[in-house]
């Protein structure tokens, strides 16, 4: 699965790359960006304003240039939910309500345990763990971790930070470290679990919440996945696009064939 780095940033290439190296190259092209602003005007700071992987990039155009059309996720991994997720997720993370929101929560992470080909972990509360995946949420996974309460989670997330930026300077980078999404309903502890995401963005923690995410961008969708609506400073031009979604049974018949 291929995802193509997107944003306003002066992008030297425009490749394909797996999804697992896509987030890492682009924050090395953030900061490659940041370095040229402050060496060509001392005085401007560096903003990022459109810092999100999405798969088109949209660079500058001059006054006789066309626009280029941004191309979903869908169009370079079909049918991916994970596609999306990371995409709205990559900064500060993503929420997603309105109707269809559980069924989409519920795509991303049976994905996440079952059809990527990167490596991944899951940790979420019980809770929530409970309304995506019912009873089935007994049942073990190596990729999913289950823990009593968001603060819980929280904890974990910032344990995991101290562990991996360990690994990372021990073994000189990102290589074979599998990516964190953390997934909840934040509720009082949103804030505690915006620091811990925030605190992880160098060591492949992303968060998608299901509730309204003020610190990132907030995905409304309707009942088949389709955008309605997007909130948020980095919010690409997604609505009308739909994400996958997936019903308890259709989760249960694909982990559990």
């Amino acid at each position: 699965m291929a995802v193509l780095l997107a944003g306003t940033y002066l992008m030297r290439r425009r490749i394909a790359f797996s999804v697992g190296g896509a987030l890492r190259e682009w924050r090395a092209e953030r900061k490659e960006r940041r370095l040229a602003v402050a060496d060509t005007h001392p005085d401007e700071q560096p903003t990022d304003e459109f810092p999100v992987p999405v798969p088109r990039a949209k660079p500058e155009l001059e006054p006789t240039q066309e626009p280029r059309p941004v191309l979903e996720p869908a169009e370079i991994a079909a049918g991916s939910a994970v596609a999306y997720a990371i995409s709205l997720a990559a900064l500060r993370g993503t929420g997603l309500v309105g109707p269809g929101a559980e069924g989409v929560a519920r795509a991303i992470l049976v994905e996440l345990l079952t059809g990527i080909d990167f490596p991944a972990e899951v940790v979420m509360p019980h809770g929530l763990a409970r309304r995506l995946l019912g009873d089935a949420v007994t049942a073990k996974h190596p990729a999913l971790v289950v823990l009593d309460s968001v603060r819980d989670v929280v904890t974990h997330v910032e344990v995991e930070i101290v562990r991996r930026t360990g690994e990372r300077e021990g073994l000189g980078g990102h290589k074979d470290l599998p990516w964190l999404f953390v997934m909840a309903a934040p509720g009082e502890a949103a804030e505690a679990l915006d620091r811990a995401i925030t605190a992880g963005a160098e060591s492949l923690v992303l968060g998608v919440m299901v509730d309204r995410w003020p610190y990132g961008i907030t995905c409304a969708v309707d009942t088949d996945g389709t955008i309605t609506h997007l909130e948020g400073k980095d919010a690409p031009p997604w609505v009308g696009h739909r994400i996958p979604t997936l019903t308890l049974n259709q989760a249960m018949s694909t982990l559990f064939p």
